[in-house]
Formats: structure tokens, sequence, C-alpha cells
């Protein structure tokens, strides 16, 4: 049986397309465009109230381009790729999506996404954090929910360090800074300190910790340049100032036949690394926030296709 409908608000949508584009970029979708287009088509059209057009022959014209004439008696696509998604979904939610506080599942029989919100609990978290409990949920105050802007994911890019024998190669560590602060930046949801900001720290021995003090963020990116001959290594890594732990560290060797190219390329990855690793503490984030705004709004039940 289908979902009822549900009137999104502007900023649920953001945030379910946000956990979307999250689930999308998972190693169990990113490798097939196929189930990527499919979880795409179909939660759009739950997001734009268009679930009455959710049917296979619907599903089947317009994501696989099957012709006007298909049959689904004839051609199971459609069951066949919804059955690997949910398959997808489920391997999702069990392993990175563990925590993540919005879940996408497509019930069967139906090819309507049943989009719920999870409920967090503070109650074993250190100050300011959120730990999520799982599918299974344990009711408490509404008050936990609460939380303020000072609480959005900041970010600081600290200048990559030249570890290179000649110091003229100081600019190429400079210009992969300044791209990945440029990138980051259109991060919706995310706070980034800017490069004037970052760049008072360059060539300084003080802690991490210290220096997310200051610039007060949560978040450091840090990383190296070593270039020798034609060759070039970059190192990036994430840290979580509070914890002291690194969130997510790579390495990236390149060819320098074009250093411009190779500057966007490195930088690029390294950005994109680095949105699919904080995505889940802005859904975190952003869900509190729609949460504590509209809490007399999110009784049990209280709106149509949530659970609370």
């Amino acid at each position: 049986m289908d979902q009822p409908a549900v009137n999104w608000t502007e900023t649920q949508t953001a945030v379910i397309r946000t956990q979307l584009n999250r689930i999308l970029a998972s190693p169990e979708f990113a490798q097939s465009k196929r189930l990527c287009r499919f979880l795409q088509f179909i939660v759009d059209r739950a997001l734009d109230g268009g679930t009455n057009y959710l049917k296979g022959y619907t599903i089947a014209v317009e994501v696989f381009e099957r012709p006007a004439t298909f049959d689904p008696t004839v051609d199971p696509v459609v069951r066949v790729m919804a059955s690997r998604m949910r398959a997808k979904l489920h391997e999702y939610y069990d392993s990175e999506g563990c925590e993540d506080l919005i879940e996408i599942d497509v019930p069967k029989g139906s090819y309507t996404p049943k989009i719920a919100f999870r409920q967090a609990s503070v109650s074993a978290a250190a100050p300011g954090e959120t730990i999520v409990q799982g599918r299974e949920q344990m009711a408490r105050p509404a008050s936990a929910l609460l939380r303020s802007t000072e609480d959005q994911p900041s970010l600081a890019v600290m200048p990559f360090v030249n570890i290179s024998a000649d110091p003229k190669h100081e600019y190429f560590a400079d210009g992969i800074t300044d791209d990945i602060i440029t990138d980051l930046s259109k991060l919706s949801g995310l706070f980034v300190i800017s490069r004037h900001s970052s760049f008072a720290y360059k060539a300084t021995n003080k802690p991490l910790a210290e220096i997310a003090a200051a610039l007060r963020v949560r978040y450091l990116v840090e990383g190296s340049v070593r270039r020798q001959g034609d060759q070039v290594r970059i190192t990036a890594n994430l840290v979580d100032t509070k914890s002291e732990r690194s969130l997510w560290a790579e390495r990236y060797d390149r060819d320098l036949t074009d250093i411009f190219a190779v500057q966007d390329d490195v930088a690029h990855s390294i950005v994109h690394a680095l949105k699919i690793k904080l995505t889940r503490f802005l859904v975190l984030w952003i869900t509190n926030w729609v949460l504590s705004e509209s809490i007399n709004d999110y009784s049990i039940a209280a709106v149509s296709g949530f659970c609370i």
C-alpha cells in the first residue's frame, strides 16, 4: 500500500535531499547509475508530492528508458531493480548509515519511498554530542533535541605545508589550500573559516586544539605537499579537535604534467571526500534544528510520514 503524500516544508526537503546525496555517494550505490537514477527519481517525486505517478510503467519509461509500449508482465526490469534497491538500502543502513538520523526505505509492494526521521538520544553523549540509538528508539523529553546554531558544523582549512626541498613550491601548497576553502564554502550548512584567518596560523607550531579554540571551529583540515621532479605527493587529514581523532585521511600521487590541472584535480578530490564524510554531521545538525524549531508540530504521529 502506498504511503500517504506529505506536504514537506522547504527545510525538511533540504534535509532529506542532503541525506539522499549521502546515500547516492555511498559504495552501495555509487557504482550503479541505474540504482542511483531510480532512487533519485522516486525520492524527488515524493518530495514534490507526485507519488501518484510512482507506478511501474512510469518508472520503466522515465528511469529505465523503456518504450511507450512497455509491458510490465513481459519486462520485469522495475521489479528486479526495486528489489536490488531495497537490498542496497538495507546494506547501507546496516553499515555506513547505521547512525544516520534520516532513513529512506522502499516497502515491498510499493515504489513510494518511506522517509523516517529517527530519534536521537543525548543520554550517553558527551556535551554537545548526539548519539543515535538505531531503528528501535526510546522516547525522551523534547528538550533533549534542542540545539543552537553554535553547534553548526564548523571547519578551518589550515595552510598545507610544503615539505619539498625547494621553498619555491610554496605557491602550489597555498593554491591547493585556497581551492579547498573555496569549494568547501559552497557546501550548505557548513561554516568555513576564511582564508585570511586560516593563513594567520601558517608555519605555526601551536597544537591543533588550541588553533581550533581560537578560530571557534571543531574540525580542521591539514595536509602537506611534497614535490620531487615531475612527481608530487599530497596528503590531507580531517581532524575532530574535540575528540582529537582523525576522521579521514588520504594520500594523492600525481604526475605534474599540468600543475594547475593537478592542483584542481587533487583539491576537488579532497573536497569530494570531505563532503561525503561531513554530510552526516550536517544531516545530524540540520535534523535536530528542524526538530527543535518545530517541536510542537512533531508530537508522535503529528506529521504523516514521519517517525519521531
